[in-house]
């Protein structure tokens, strides 16, 4: 499309790689600073060795967006070649394909909508894994009649974290507080369904 653009995004504090934008797909369209505070936890979980040096990592992104920290997960991790699996909504599964390709990044590129757990279970996710959301806990409540993502989200995490092996999985929820009360009761959920959740707030921002 005309309006896809081309930048610089840095990834944690090591990685920059060039970005296809796409204003037509609004917030989906465009990497989020929230991308690069997952990609500095993640730096922290790899470093602490919670994952064995010889073991394949999976790691998978819901709402990937462009899907800037998942191809720079790809191509930090390339030596351990990691299985890289970048997830949207099908419009936006098209704009993930093409920075994968201008970074030359392994990234599976597929499409999920949250609550769609047949299509959960089919991407055959095997521990050890991650599972990295960023900027999704945004439902705002302002329309009655609008579906609550919040629901579907917390299934589809569960459907993707709750697995029948006994390898490590771990689940990474990043996203900016703009309404404590409607975005922190997505926690509760995700307790419901069998998760354990541990509540780190607010993370530092680099630089300040």
């Amino acid at each position: 499309p005309e309006t896809w653009g081309r930048h610089r995004r840095q990834c944690g504090q090591r990685w920059s790689l060039a970005v296809l934008t796409d204003d037509a797909l609004g917030v989906a369209g465009r990497p989020w600073a929230a991308q690069e505070v997952a990609a500095r936890v993640l730096d922290g979980i790899l470093e602490q060795r919670q994952f064995s040096i010889g073991e394949r990592v999976t790691l998978v992104e819901l709402g990937a967006g462009c899907g800037a920290l998942a191809c720079a997960f790809a191509l930090k991790l390339a030596a351990r070649q990691p299985r890289v699996i970048a997830t949207d909504l099908p419009e936006v599964v098209p704009l993930m394909v093409q920075n994968a390709g201008a970074n030359k990044a392994l990234v599976e590129c597929a499409s999920l909508p949250w609550g769609d757990l047949a299509a959960a279970k089919a991407l055959a996710v095997a521990a050890p894994a991650v599972v990295v959301a960023c900027e999704v806990a945004y439902w705002g409540g302002w329309d009655l009649f609008a579906d609550d993502t919040r629901v579907p989200l917390a299934d589809t995490l569960a459907a993707l974290l709750i697995g029948e092996d006994t390898g490590v999985r771990i689940g990474l929820l990043v996203f900016t507080i703009r309404d404590e009360s409607r975005e922190l009761a997505l926690l509760p959920m995700l307790r419901e369904r069998g998760l354990e959740v541990v509540q780190v707030s607010p993370l530092p921002v680099e630089g300040e």
